[in-house]
């Protein structure tokens, strides 16, 4: 049933995907519909939801990705093009973290090479990404390590800047493990305004555990002093364009991660770090940690209740707290509530390209994310429009069959990058990630309700900008 019970700060709600809202209600009508309820209430259920107008009295037809929105994707993404271009200038990578993806412990995965992208390759991806016409166009430049590649990148700067048309807007990013970032270099980035995000993952005690170089030493000190000087040469830079990526590995040590951004608030006033955690990786990762697989999750706790805690004072809350909290509150906030007559959703997937990744070899990618069993087309040839279709189509019929009476049907983001097994669609990748998944949104509408019940115009600043919930081509 598409009903989802919860309470929050002692009071009883239920969530209805049928038209996204949630509803307050009593001790009463909630027993209907609690964990704990007895099973043959079905019947009741349905009526007392239809009651209280979270569910329509006849049944409404369910839709993922149907042939309309599929045909609307495509059209637009062979008008329009990527919205960014991530292109890999290059495998190898100076570091070995124990957690890498390219590691050679998640399945589908390449592992760490050595190969780069040709000159001509990524020249004719280039001029392939500039024959679509756009108002805006982002290129993020990937690895390995891609500052390894510095010449080739300063090369297609260079290019893009003369392909792109008059008037249209511009913007570089690029993801480092800060180890190469020399005076040159970070002149190279401030000049072209490059959008930088530097992997740290928190003081040496944390950071250094994981973040290796290929020799096996420390890495901490080198990335910090960098991350210093950039902020000393570019004190404007480093505040609008200079972030963090920390990747969250177990045990998560979060305490020493705040301590270490309240210590050097000076770096990490104003920053919205990118937060990842592993509590998703496969089994054998967590063997190569040295934790135990199941048990040593990451705990975002702490870092959830510092955001509610900052906007229930009437504070900006820190970096750290809105990394781990305001992405899903503005979910909530944005979300389209709706009672529509036919349920028609993209279930969180995008039109693949829309976000596009090329590999050394030139082949497109859904994301850098997707594993290279799943092409989806080539710099010199373009799109495959009938593979990306077909991926669209066999993403359809499984969430369908998987998710169709799941509470968390409008809520829930689902990549097919994260169960594909080679190319591939996996059912039971797909409802491996489900408990964890659910939970999560669980508690994400108890921390919502409990800040709205606090102070009712808590989230006034989230709710500004466009709903993109199902937005398939966004």
């Amino acid at each position: 049933m598409w009903i989802k019970p919860f309470q929050a700060a002692g009071k009883f709600y239920l969530y209805s995907a049928w038209n996204n809202a949630i509803h307050r209600t009593s001790a009463g009508p909630y027993r209907h519909f609690a964990d704990h309820a007895d099973p043959g209430e079905t019947g009741m259920q349905s009526r007392v939801a239809a009651a209280l107008g979270l569910l329509p009295d006849h049944p409404v037809p369910f839709e993922v990705f149907p042939d309309a929105m599929i045909r609307t994707g495509l059209a637009r993404l062979q008008r329009e093009g990527p919205v960014r271009l991530v292109m890999t200038v290059g495998e190898a990578c100076n570091f070995r973290c124990r957690y890498c993806v390219f590691s050679g412990v998640y399945p589908y995965a390449r592992r760490h090479g050595s190969g780069s992208m040709p000159v001509g390759t990524a020249l004719r991806a280039l001029r392939w990404y500039f024959g679509f016409s756009r108002r805006r166009y982002g290129i993020q430049f990937y690895g390995g390590e891609p500052l390894l590649q510095l010449r080739l990148i300063e090369r297609l700067v260079e290019e893009a800047r003369k392909l792109a048309p008059p008037g249209a807007r511009l913007r570089f990013g690029l993801t480092t493990n800060g180890w190469l970032l020399d005076d040159a270099a970070i002149a190279f980035l401030a000049e072209n305004a490059f959008d930088l995000a530097i992997s740290l993952d928190g003081p040496a005690s944390v950071h250094d555990r994981y973040r290796r170089t290929l020799s096996g030493r420390p890495t901490f000190r080198r990335v910090w002093n960098r991350v210093r000087r950039i902020r000393e040469i570019y004190p404007d830079y480093f505040d609008k364009q200079v972030t963090f990526l920390m990747t969250l590995a177990p045990p998560g040590r979060i305490p020493e991660i705040i301590e270490f951004c309240r210590q050097h608030s000076d770096v990490f006033a104003g920053k919205l770090p990118g937060l990842v955690t592993l509590n998703e990786a496969p089994p054998a990762l967590y063997e190569a940690l040295g934790v135990a697989c199941g048990r040593e999750r990451v705990d975002l706790t702490s870092l959830r209740e510092q955001y509610h805690a900052a906007l229930a004072r009437g504070e900006v809350p820190d970096g750290l707290g809105r990394a781990a909290s305001e992405v899903a509150m503005r979910m909530l906030v944005r979300r389209s509530m709706t009672s529509p007559p036919v349920l028609r959703i993209s279930a969180g997937q995008c039109v693949p390209g829309a976000r596009c990744h090329v590999t050394p070899d030139g082949a497109l990618h859904m994301c850098e994310r997707a594993n290279v069993n799943l092409p989806i087309g080539h710099v010199d040839s373009g799109f495959d429009e009938r593979g990306i279709e077909g991926l669209l189509r066999s993403f359809s019929q499984l969430i369908r069959t998987h998710c169709r009476d799941c509470w968390a049907i409008r809520l829930c983001r689902r990549c097919m990058a994260d169960f594909a097994e080679g190319a591939l669609l996996a059912p039971d990748r797909l409802a491996a990630m489900c408990p964890g998944r659910k939970l999560a949104l669980e508690r994400d509408l108890i921390d919502y309700c409990r800040a709205r019940s606090r102070d009712d115009h808590c989230f006034d600043d989230l709710a500004a900008g466009r709903d993109d919930e199902d937005d398939p081509a966004d």
